[in-house]
């Protein structure tokens, strides 16, 4: 383009319009690229981005969460308009920091820590804790069962005992009462709750739980079949073929025919064992209002137990220990025992295989229980602790193994599971399965807080009947008239 050349009047009207629409059509162009510059310099952020948003900024999607430092956000609908507001709970969520577990020493105390059989079984599981909680050191006390109630309330009643401990259902009103067991109602998760069944009611005092299951063992009546079979006698199925059988089984092969508890020493033991007999005839200490003691069926009980003591087959003496050690080495014919104690009796020399079992050979179906519950000694330095052992002792796996090392037929405090193979090769379990349908405790219903009166008062009259100085009906209406 030339401004300098000479033009009429037309051409420079004509060439000025030529120019001026060159300049335009330049001045569009340059206007285009400077606008890709420009936005290929600009970032724009994201609408409703939720890395970080600001308290009413605009976002994009309802309920879509954001996090800004230590404030958390959620984009809300206000009017037409979507924009972000602090969570109500304002506070971000921070990683939770590894729980520190309670540190110290617990010792628990269990009579079943002695159990030839089982009893290092035992601890080893409750030692496996320690690979749970790193901080705990676990020491495990062994007490005689004989005497185990005694010494616990020596301990106990001078604050000082185990952290943790088993107790026999007959010891736990005496302990309930006496406010020595730490309450557990806020110990455990809504969800480990409903995991533990109904036996652990029986740790419930006055509404409060105190205690959970450790075990609930039912009994059954088993023999050796080879010293059976030896003597040339049937399982009895009733208390008469009982006493018949001891008898025979001791002239024939020289063994004990038969064996139970007998012994005032072992008060406890011998009162949850004596009530296989009641329950058994279809007797009750009492009917929830008042003691039935001297009821006929309790008579007949006790009667019919005297009768195989003088039979010349019974283990007149012998304490558990001996008896039980006894048929272990072949040497008794018949018992009636807990689930617990028969597994510790077998071995090489009474195999598994070789026992028989049944319902107890009395006119009822009922047998008695032997209910062990766990709880944590009020006067414990160590609760934290007690309590974290407690929930790592319901854990599934743990209620598993108890269940497992104890015989496979007893209650524990969750459901567990009884291995198929197990059964195949015990098959006197079906027996303690079928038996614990329908098991009573000795505890006398409505009078559960006098308990160790009542045990003690029956059991002194029944030694003297086991003594020849009373007759069964005196021996318990004397019971009952003291008691009353």
């Amino acid at each position: 383009m030339s401004m300098n050349l000479p033009l009429d009047g037309n051409n420079a009207i004509a060439q000025l319009e030529g120019e001026m629409n060159i300049l335009k059509n330049l001045l569009v162009k340059s206007l285009v690229l400077t606008s890709l510059v420009l936005t290929s310099l600009v970032v724009v952020a994201p609408q409703g981005s939720a890395a970080d948003p600001k308290l009413n900024a605009a976002c994009s999607k309802a309920g879509a969460k954001g996090q800004a430092g230590d404030v958390a956000f959620v984009c809300t609908k206000v009017g037409n308009k979507l924009v972000w507001k602090k969570a109500k709970n304002a506070a971000a969520a921070k990683p939770a920091a590894a729980a520190v577990k309670p540190s110290g020493t617990l010792n628990i105390a269990h009579w079943d820590f002695l159990a030839p059989k089982y009893g290092a079984e035992m601890q080893a599981v409750i030692k496996s804790y320690e690979k749970y909680n790193p901080n705990a050191k676990i020491e495990t006390v062994g007490i005689v069962r004989a005497v185990y109630e005694t010494k616990m309330k020596i301990q106990l009643s001078a604050k000082g005992g185990p952290d943790l401990f088993t107790i026999p259902d007959t010891f736990y009103p005496e302990l309930a009462r006496s406010n020595l067991l730490e309450p557990l109602d806020n110990v455990f998760s809504e969800a480990t709750k409903k995991t533990m069944n109904e036996s652990n009611k029986g740790g419930i005092w006055r509404g409060k739980q105190l205690a959970i299951t450790w075990q609930v063992a039912p009994y059954a009546f088993f023999w050796n079949k080879d010293i059976l079979e030896k003597a040339g006698v049937k399982p009895p199925t009733t208390a008469a073929e009982l006493v018949a059988a001891a008898k025979t089984i001791k002239e024939k092969t020289g063994v004990t025919g038969f064996a139970v508890r007998s012994r005032l020493a072992e008060e406890t033991p011998w009162w949850i064992d004596f009530n296989n007999w009641v329950v058994g005839f279809n007797g009750g200490w009492s009917d929830g209002e008042k003691l039935t003691i001297d009821s006929p069926q309790n008579i007949a009980a006790v009667t019919a137990y005297k009768a195989v003591y003088d039979s010349g087959g019974f283990s007149v003496g012998d304490d558990a220990s001996t008896f039980r050690s006894k048929f272990g080495q072949g040497l008794v014919g018949m018992m009636i025992d807990a689930t617990g104690a028969l597994p510790a009796m077998i071995g090489e020399k009474v195999p598994s295989k070789s026992v028989g079992a049944s319902k107890l050979p009395f006119p009822g179906k009922s047998t008695s229980q032997v209910g062990i519950l766990f709880g944590i000694n009020a006067n414990s330095k160590n609760k934290a602790l007690a309590k974290d052992f407690l929930n790592w002792f319901l854990i599934k796996d743990t209620q598993q193994a108890i269940s497992e090392m104890i015989g496979n037929t007893s209650t524990v405090a969750t459901e567990t599971i009884v291995p198929a193979a197990f059964l195949l090769e015990n098959p006197w379990a079906a027996a303690y399965k079928e038996n614990g349908k329908s098991t009573r405790s000795s505890v006398p219903d409505g009078f559960e807080s006098s308990t160790s009166e009542i045990r003690k008062e029956v059991l002194t009259q029944i030694e003297q009947v086991l003594l020849g100085k009373m007759t069964p009906a005196e021996a318990l209406k004397k019971a009952q008239d003291n008691l009353s």
